[in-house]
């Protein structure tokens, strides 16, 4: 039994991405600050937090001495 060779031709073929609905990067990059922001605020949040709790926790032990 004979095997035919298939030839192959390779093209390329230019593919153009369009995504609807999408936000401008303009508006992508106000969301980056603003997130960035939140992030830092919550940061500063937890930090006040955990100073507060190490207060509480030398109040206590200054109590019971």
């Amino acid at each position: 039994v004979e095997t035919v060779k298939k030839k192959v031709k390779k093209t390329n073929v230019p593919v153009s991405e369009v995504v609807y609905g999408a936000l401008a990067a303009v508006d992508v990059q106000k969301a980056v600050e603003k997130e960035f922001e939140m992030a830092l605020q919550d940061r500063v949040m937890e930090e006040t937090k955990e100073k507060k709790n190490a207060v509480e926790a030398y109040v206590y032990d200054m109590r019971n001495k």
